[in-house]
């Protein structure tokens, strides 16, 4: 399944109408969609492998508007970066190091919590006995030398 966190209104409650149809009609031509559904779901990706490298499991949708808020930010600069545009000002305030801030863990989402152990540089162990149970492989080092 495709991950997709945005939907239309949301990058429009964000950008504006005009703005959206200015970032994805080029001049002279007409409102590209296809495009704009394109770089929803590839924002999305970027936004989903930030939040999981900070340890969370946000899944293939979410309607926390934390998750919605960082797929909003890769949106906006893959949206102005296509058509060779600066972000303006108040966007880059508002979601300049959103994405990167989540990557590291720096900024929190809400009402997600984060696992350690799922994060990048975390540790989460296999059971050696059991339903899904993984052979040690390194177990006996001690026993060789």
């Amino acid at each position: 399944m495709t991950t997709n966190y945005l939907t239309d209104a949301d990058i429009t409650a964000v950008l504006g109408p005009n703005v959206l149809s200015g970032l994805f009609t080029p001049e002279g031509g007409v409102y590209d969609a296809a495009s704009v559904v394109i770089v929803q779901e590839m924002a999305s990706e970027l936004a989903r492998a930030a939040l999981e490298n900070a340890g969370y499991a946000p899944g293939d949708s979410s309607t926390n508007r934390g998750v919605i808020n960082v797929a909003i930010a890769a949106f906006i600069g893959m949206a102005y970066g296509r058509v060779g545009l600066e972000i303006p000002p108040a966007l880059e305030t508002r979601f300049g190091g959103l994405l990167e801030g989540t990557r590291t863990g720096e900024v929190p989402v809400p009402g997600l919590s984060a696992s350690k152990e799922d994060g990048v540089g975390g540790v989460r162990f296999s059971p050696t006995t059991g339903a899904g149970a993984k052979p040690q492989v390194m177990g006996n080092l001690r026993n060789i030398y």
